[in-house]
């Protein structure tokens, strides 16, 4: 991760170059407070979590009358300005795209990728700043791709990957090993769930407890249930808007520290299925002496109100819930394994099985690989103008880190030239041994390219 550092911190020296000059008193749609959730280099990702640990703050503030500030280490401080869709900083602009309270900075260029993506929120307030080998099986290609086949990887891949071995039960996310923190209450308190509805959703509130944060402060964690009920994939983070406030201060998101963390931790940031349900988690710090605690919870346009007494939380609900997981694919089968789109053509052209990074644990990946050309005018990577979704059991599966790398895997990120093919590859973190579904979605045109169902028995 050193060369991730690097980049970090030539962003900072970057933009200490900029102009600095004040924005207009317009008051533009954006402004707020942004802290950072993930940025990814060349496959490499720092997680929100990644951060805590290392005692590194990031965030972004945008304020309403054009100017704003990075802030790249507790008072490390970078000026700017901005206006809906850009950051302007060295005499260019930037453009940023913010969907779901989720801000995608994309600060790749002709060197490789680089992406930071903040998640929207409340500011801290003084107030309570206290508070290996040919993947076993098959790969069905689908009704309009003919009877399933044999699928080998390409020749580059490492051929010596151990047989799949799945985890003893489902998991609803990669921290799902993860046990609840000792002592956290379950259950308790007077409350009754509140259920929300939106266009594209049902949430159900269903709990609150008290917990300590990374910093060893006072920190409160609220649970609730999110249902899909569009008809394409969509994540919690996604469509939800989200904030807290308690005596009329706004509360800053927060974290626990990993060894007290939960298995729903993440979870909010996994696209699911349609008609799945599953259980997340925002964290906040905030004063157990306070009162009028409000959680507000929905879509952009509307929240509900939800009111919890601090000195009464009704803890974290019971564990007999059970994900009802869709593990035998049936949203994807009908489409072949090879599409295009304006920005290009795309083949998933076969996957293995390879164990992840011992520093990261014992875990095994899916490794698949892609082959891409290039139709758009400039150099671009695979994945611009698209969204790569890996689902097992009809959740997304997060990105890994696999022992050896192969020469595909490096480049998932590299822009290639207009109207050039390569292969490149990336690699996802199985949950299960359920079948593993890939599909390259089409995020301008709201559409399937192409999508293709990996089995590993």
């Amino acid at each position: 991760m050193k060369r991730l550092f690097c980049i970090l911190l030539a962003l900072v020296m970057v933009l200490a170059l900029s102009a600095c000059s004040k924005g207009s008193a317009a008051t533009y749609n954006d402004a707020g407070y942004y802290a950072i959730f993930s940025v990814d280099e060349d496959g490499e990702t720092l997680t929100a979590a990644d951060f805590q640990s290392m005692d590194w703050t990031v965030f972004l503030q945008l304020n309403e009358d054009g100017t704003g500030v990075l802030d790249m280490d507790d008072g490390d401080v970078t000026e700017l300005t901005w206006e809906d869709g850009s950051i302007t900083y060295d005499g260019e602009k930037t453009p940023y795209v913010l969907a779901g309270g989720m801000l995608t900075l994309d600060l790749s260029d002709s060197d490789g990728s680089f992406v930071m993506i903040f998640k929207k929120g409340a500011a801290p307030a003084p107030e309570t700043d206290t508070a290996d080998g040919g993947l076993a099986g098959r790969f069905s290609q689908g009704k309009n791709g003919g009877e399933a086949i044999d699928e080998a990887a390409p020749a580059a891949a490492d051929d010596d990957a151990a047989e799949p071995s799945a985890p003893a039960a489902p998991a609803p996310a990669d921290d799902a090993d993860n046990e609840p923190a000792e002592g956290a209450p379950i259950g308790g308190g007077d409350f009754t769930p509140v259920s929300i509805d939106g266009y594209d959703y049902h949430v159900e509130v269903i709990g609150a407890e008290m917990f300590t944060d990374y910093e060893d402060k006072d920190a409160i964690r609220f649970y609730y249930d999110f249902t899909n009920n569009s008809d394409v994939p969509i994540s919690a983070s996604s469509a939800l808007w989200t904030s807290a406030e308690e005596d009329g201060y706004d509360l800053n998101w927060t974290f626990a520290s990993s060894e007290d963390d939960v298995p729903e931790y993440g979870n909010d940031s996994l696209t699911v299925q349609p008609g799945l349900t599953i259980r997340c988690i925002e964290e906040f710090s905030f004063k157990s002496s306070g009162s009028d605690l409000i959680y507000y919870i929905g879509d952009y346009d509307d929240q509900e109100a939800i009111e919890f007494d601090p000195s009464d939380l009704p803890g974290r609900p019971a564990d007999d819930w059970e994900i009802e997981l869709i593990p035998d694919p049936q949203l994807f089968l009908d489409y072949p394994s090879e599409g295009s789109s304006d920005n290009g053509s795309y083949a998933i052209s076969g996957a293995e099985l390879v164990d992840e990074w011992s520093f990261l644990g014992d875990g095994e990946l899916i490794r698949v690989y892609f082959d891409y050309t290039n139709y758009q005018d400039d150099a671009s990577y695979i994945a611009s103008g698209n969204d790569i979704w890996v689902f097992q059991d009809g959740i997304e599966l997060q990105s890994g880190t696999p022992e050896d790398d192969v020469d595909s895997d490096g480049i998932y990120y590299d822009d290639i030239p207009n109207g050039e093919t390569t292969t490149v590859s990336s690699c996802w973190k199985l949950r299960t041994d359920s079948p593993v579904e890939i599909v390259i979605w089409d995020w301008w045109n709201d559409e399937v390219i192409c999508a293709g169902t990996f089995y590993l028995d």
